[in-house]
């Protein structure tokens, strides 16, 4: 999944989460949600982070 996939994918989430009756529904789709958080988190931090070649080439 893309970025804006995964940031869709979470917004939709927070939707269904509040829309979500019961406690079990609710925890089960929070769980679901923080998965995909700490995908968008892990994606960004690749984006942000330096490669090699970057860092190679400042020297």
């Amino acid at each position: 999944m893309t970025l804006k996939q995964l940031k869709s994918s979470y917004a939709d989430l927070l939707l269904e989460i509040d829309a979500a009756g019961g406690r079990k529904d609710g925890l089960h789709l929070i769980r679901k949600a923080d998965k995909i958080l700490a995908s968008i988190h892990a994606m960004e931090q690749r984006c942000l982070s330096p490669t090699w070649e970057e860092i190679l080439g400042e020297r």
